[in-house]
């Protein structure tokens, strides 16, 4: 069953990467105004007015009928940002969540992430995902419905190759 995405008439300039080495990869480029409708604002106010925006989910469906999610997330310092990613995911319907994050960090997050499936990948010095964490990755997002990369990540400059290398070779929706 192909889901439709939730849209929003909010608007926003997407840009996947902070230098211009990037722009081969982004794909298509929109550009658009952060104004929301006023209308749509006070709509969405309310939290079953929100439900409604939701696509139906199956009463008997299982966690692969409502979707698979891959995180690429945390670092040393900021594991914070992992586990709000994961939690955020599965609060808005995600059937199952998996975090690829560095090795080092995996125990504390399996403390506050109990329903996430943890990957060790491997890491910088300063304990960020590492380019060698490629092959791995793009492995394990070959079985997901959709991949989010980038909360708590550093700026380490093998850390933005990875991100570089998935952004151009998977091809499933992507959060940046």
């Amino acid at each position: 069953v192909e889901r439709q995405p939730l849209l929003a008439d909010a608007r926003v300039e997407a840009k996947l990467l902070h230098d211009r080495e990037a722009l081969p990869f982004h794909g298509e480029h929109y550009s658009r105004s952060l104004r929301h409708r006023r209308r749509f604002t006070r709509a969405t106010t309310r939290a079953s007015n929100l439900a409604a925006l939701l696509p139906p989910r199956k009463p008997a469906g299982s966690k692969f009928d409502h979707g698979l999610a891959l995180l690429v997330c945390g670092s040393r310092g900021m594991t914070g940002a992992a586990v709000l990613a994961a939690s955020a995911a599965m609060r808005t319907g995600c059937g199952m969540t998996h975090c690829a994050a560095p090795e080092s960090i995996v125990p504390q997050l399996s403390h506050h992430l109990v329903e996430t499936v943890m990957h060790p990948i491997a890491e910088t010095a300063g304990g960020a995902p590492d380019l060698a964490a490629f092959d791995a990755v793009r492995e394990r997002s070959s079985s997901m419905h959709a991949l989010c990369i980038g909360p708590g990540i550093s700026h380490d400059p093998r850390t933005s190759a990875l991100v570089r290398a998935l952004v151009a070779s998977v091809s499933l929706p992507t959060v940046l």
